[in-house]
């Protein structure tokens, strides 16, 4: 679960407007992570995590895991991908 809601967090702010104020309300992690991840709204990000007068590096471990969940849930984690077929798909090992 505790992975989970900074998913959900970021889902959330990816479904309404990113302002400001809303970065504010958001762990520096997110933030980072929002910034790291959207080009457009990464000198906002930026913005805000210096007037935190704070530094990403400070939560790299946090933004791996807001990462590693966002692959998962994303469905590129652990094979489940849906780019490649997998050898069993009955197309006999012939990748199409």
């Amino acid at each position: 679960m505790r992975i989970a809601m900074p998913a959900l967090v970021l889902l959330a702010a990816c479904a309404t407007e990113v302002t400001p104020e809303r970065l504010q309300q958001m762990p520096t992690a997110e933030v980072c992570y929002l910034g790291l991840s959207d080009a457009g709204k990464r000198a906002m990000a930026m913005d805000e995590v210096k007037r935190r007068n704070d530094a990403c590096e400070n939560h790299k471990d946090e933004i791996a895991r807001i990462h590693e969940s966002e692959r998962r849930a994303s469905g590129m984690g652990m094979g489940g991908g849906m780019g490649t077929p997998s050898m069993g798909s009955g197309t006999m090992g012939r990748g199409y």
